[in-house]
């Protein structure tokens, strides 16, 4: 695509920099690095990042907005994966539900290549500490783009 073609719309800033091609990943997430700060995307990078900030929220935690986010970080917290199973069914209602609250924050204006239309588990490690979630993100112009969650466990302590 080329750059007339993000003139006049809308933009959000980076906020986990370091995005490598495919090939080679980066799994440091920052919301800014000492050489680069201020960047700004758009398009399916920009929806991507939307879509992994609102699934990685925990319902409830943003301020005045209460609604935001998923349970999946929360059933992280209370320990629900045993099995990778727990975690598909878990993350397809967590997918879901940032879906809909995407959507509901789209406008008229909202170009087609910044609207989800689909979240797809690609893949998933999980042990006793430590998941990876391998996503992709689908916007509605059907522009892609991977997002690799890697997400530590906190280890289940006997109840006494």
């Amino acid at each position: 695509m080329v750059v007339e073609s993000y003139i006049g719309r809308a933009f959000d800033y980076v906020a986990f920099g370091g995005a490598v091609a495919p090939g080679e990943a980066q799994l440091a997430q920052s919301l800014f690095g000492a050489a680069s700060t201020g960047e700004i995307i758009t398009g399916v990078q920009k929806l991507a990042q939307a879509w992994t900030i609102e699934f990685l929220t925990e319902i409830g935690t943003v301020p005045f907005q209460q609604t935001r986010g998923t349970r999946f970080m929360t059933n992280i917290r209370l320990g629900a994966f045993r099995t990778e199973y727990d975690v598909i069914i878990a993350f397809r209602f967590a997918a879901a539900d940032a879906k809909k609250r995407l959507q509901n924050a789209e406008t008229a204006t909202t170009h087609n290549e910044e609207r989800i239309n689909d979240a797809i588990l690609k893949g998933l490690a999980l042990d006793e500490d430590f998941l990876s979630l391998n996503v992709l993100i689908e916007s509605l112009a059907f522009t892609t783009r991977e997002v690799i969650l890697p997400i530590p466990v906190l280890p289940i302590q006997p109840s006494l």
